[in-house]
This record gives structure tokens, sequence and C-alpha cells, in this order.
């Protein structure tokens, strides 16, 4: 019997049929000649290989930019922000500080303090925010705050500008003192963005995007509410001045898990100030009892809980009424894949 490197052992047989051999041959040949050019022609021919764009980390330091890298947490910034990366930067390590001490939980992560041009130019799996908004990357874990201005801040000047008609006026929301300068709305929210990172590291195996916002909140209240007490009152300002004065087309938490992003700006502000309430309402019951709950309600021995139903019950049995929190905001209990 007679074989060869494009013919299968036997193939010589002659009790195969020709037409089933010619057909037999033309197949083998060319999945054989495809093989051979893909496991030699490629790696020897200089190929061209599709590059996976790198880390929002090695993007940032591709940029060049000045670095304060003497501290636990590396900031990067913009030139003439150097004073407000370093407030920044502060306040960031002050947070890793406190869960440290309070859940043991140590998260590396660095700082990018950047102004629009560079905002943009950085690309992650979660796309690209709009300038002014916040975000955190995946590992290595890297948190972005704008150097100045950007969409929050236009947000809650719009939202207050429409709220001018109440004679009660409310605290000022936007900017608080802190550290030798001033820090707005946006860079609080860097702790909340943090609180993303603070998830996933706890050992909260969770995918349900209203929870996983309200988690991160619930990291940033609870570390305000302990160590700056001034800043909690503005947060809370800011959220409440967002809850009562924009008018949401999407209101469930339904909506707000198959949408996410896709509510719109202001919409999303309102969920937002929509979790925070509850937010309130659990830390004064629980305090940091509730986060320390969570890692057993989400275990990492079992798949992430995906289901907006099934997080609902699990969080309930943590701390009751999240039921009658989500039914007052007109958010009847969330269905996974419904419109």
């Amino acid at each position: 019997m007679k074989s060869c490197f494009l013919c299968e052992p036997g193939w010589d047989d002659p009790t195969w049929p020709t037409p089933a051999k010619g057909k037999f041959l033309t197949t083998a040949f060319i999945i054989r000649l495809l093989l051979l050019f893909l496991g030699w022609a490629a790696p020897n021919r200089g190929f061209a290989q599709v590059a996976l764009p790198a880390s929002p980390l090695a993007q940032v330091q591709a940029l060049h930019l000045p670095a304060a890298l003497d501290q636990p947490v590396a900031v990067y910034y913009v030139p003439g922000y150097e004073t407000r990366a370093l407030a920044l930067r502060h306040l960031m390590q002050e947070v890793k500080t406190f869960y440290q001490q309070q859940l043991q939980l140590d998260v590396p992560f660095s700082l990018a303090v950047l102004d629009s041009a560079r905002w943009t130019s950085i690309y992650s799996e979660q796309g690209r925010p709009f300038y002014g908004v916040p975000w955190v990357s995946k590992k290595p874990y890297v948190a972005f705050l704008p150097a100045t201005g950007g969409r929050i801040n236009e947000q809650l000047a719009a939202v207050e500008e429409k709220r001018r008609a109440n004679p009660k006026k409310p605290v000022d929301s936007r900017r608080f003192a802190y550290g030798g300068t001033k820090l707005g709305v946006p860079d609080l929210i860097g702790i909340h963005e943090l609180g993303h990172a603070y998830t996933d590291a706890y050992g909260i195996n969770l995918q349900v995007a209203w929870l996983r916002e309200l988690v991160a909140t619930y990291f940033c209240y609870a570390y305000l509410r302990q160590q700056l007490p001034p800043q909690a009152a503005g947060w809370e300002a800011a959220n409440h001045l967002f809850y009562r004065n924009v008018k949401p087309t999407y209101t469930s938490l339904a909506d707000f898990d198959r949408l996410y992003f896709g509510v719109g700006p202001d919409n999303y502000g309102w969920y937002q100030a929509y979790f925070q309430q509850q937010v309130e309402h659990v830390y004064r019951e629980q305090g940091l009892g509730f986060l320390r709950a969570l890692p057993h309600a989400f275990p990492m021995s079992e798949p992430p809980v995906t289901d907006g139903e099934e997080a609902l019950t699990r969080v309930e049995k943590i701390c009751p009424g999240f039921r009658a929190w989500a039914a007052a905001g007109k958010g009847a209990a969330p269905q996974t894949g419904k419109n």
C-alpha cells in the first residue's frame, strides 16, 4: 500500500471509485497545501500581523507626558496641570489607603490627567468616552480624569440653569476645596470609576449593569462619608440636583441593563442619581457591611450573575428595600433580555 504527504494512506485501494478519488485528491491537496503554506510561509516571509491595540497604560506612557512616579499611585499629566494632578493623586492615594485598611483590599492603579486632544487619542475596549467623563481601564488599571472642563461640568451647568426658577439656592455642588486646590464633581466621579476596579478586585462576581454602577458608587460614597464629609454633602447635592431636574425617557432598571450608555447623557446622569438615592439609604443601614457582604452574595466560585432579577433578589437579602426602591423608580424587577 502506498502513501504520500498529499494523499491518505490506502489511497491506491482499487475499491475506491475513480470520481471519488478525483474529488478527494483535489480537496486534500488544497487543504494540505494551505496548511503547509500557513505553517511555513507566514512566520518566515514577513507577512503583516494584525496589531492589537496597546493597553491604555502603554498608550499613556507613549505620550511622553510629565509624570510623578515616586508614590504608590503614578500620575501622568499634561504640561501646566502639575498642581491639579498631584492633588488628584493625593486624593486617590487616600482612597487606596482607606480600602487597604478597611477591607484589606490593595488595588494597583495609575492616574492620567489629560486634555481633550490626548484624551481622544486613547483607545480602549470600552470605546472613547466624551472628554470630561472620567473612566477606568481594565488591567493594568488607569483612571482617566480631565485636566479641565468637559462634559460633566457642562451637564451640571445646564441642569443648574433649569433649576434657577427655584428660589431656594442649593449647595454649590460643582467645586470643593481640597488639598490646596479645588476639585469638582468629575474628580469625585473618578473615585466612582475606581470603584469598578475595586468591585472586581474584591471578588464581586457580577455582570449586571445597574448593580455594577450602584456598587461603584457605594465604594465612592462610603469613602467620602467616612473621610471627607463636606465632599460627601456636595456629592449628594449634585446627584439630587440631577434627579430632580432631569426628565428621563427611561426609568426602569431593565431599560438601563438593555441600553446602558444608549439611554443618552442626561438620562444616564439621572440613573446615576437614582442609584445614589439607594446607596445613601443602604449606607445609613449598613455602612461598609454592605460591601463586605457582596463577595458572599456574588462569589467568584460561581458563574457571574448576569440576570437582573437574580441580582435584585440577592441584594434584597443583604438589605431589604431594594425591590421597593426599584418599584418606586418605575423600575419593576429587571428582566434580562426583555425590551
